[in-house]
Parts: C-alpha cells; sequence; structure tokens
C-alpha cells in the first residue's frame, strides 16, 4: 500500500486523514458521531506578578544601600593620608621622640 491508499478525506472538512482516524484531526469532528470535540483551551501566558515587595526591594536599593555606599566612599576619600598627592619637599618629617618630650 502507498501513501495515498493510507489516506482519506475528512468528510466534513475534505482535508486528508488517516483511513483508520476516528476524529479528523483538522476540524476535530469525530467521524462516526459528526459531533464536534471541543479544543483544548489555550491557555493564557502566565503574567509575572508585580507586587509590594518589588517596590520594597527597589526603595531598599535606592534609599538604604545607596547612601551607605556613598558615606563609605566619601570617608575613605576624607580619612586618607594628607601626604598622597603631595611631594616629598612638602611632607613634614616624622616626629622624633625627642621632639615629643619637648
Amino acid at each position: 500500500m502507498t501513501i495515498v491508499d493510507e489516506l482519506k478525506k475528512c468528510p466534513y472538512c475534505a482535508e486528508s486523514i488517516k483511513r483508520e482516524a476516528v476524529v479528523c484531526r483538522f476540524c476535530r469532528i469525530n467521524l462516526k458521531t459528526g459531533v464536534s470535540i471541543a479544543k483544548p483551551e489555550k491557555s493564557e501566558p502566565i503574567k509575572a506578578k508585580s507586587g509590594v515587595m518589588d517596590g520594597v526591594r527597589i526603595g531598599f536599593g535606592i534609599f538604604i544601600v545607596l547612601p551607605i555606599l556613598l558615606i563609605i566612599v566619601v570617608m575613605v576619600v576624607f580619612a586618607s593620608p594628607p601626604s598622597i598627592g603631595k611631594s616629598a619637599s612638602e611632607v613634614s618629617p616624622p616626629m622624633t621622640t625627642q621632639a615629643m618630650n619637648q
């Protein structure tokens, strides 16, 4: 048997279907009873739900973490030794123990 011999036309939609088919895969009609079989429902895509926690995460990042990072950066900049960026002649020599005793 060839492929054409294994096929028949659906009496409802005229599409080629297998000879042993009970339900047409194109029009979804039961060939014995003529009753339409309900198509499977298309599920709607699941949308991401945004809630209160999304705003809390954003707020936490902007209003807490960012200021803390800025404070740390400012402290590092102002707490750096004053000799950075100065030439060797501008830096005062360290105090000796004799100068500290006076």
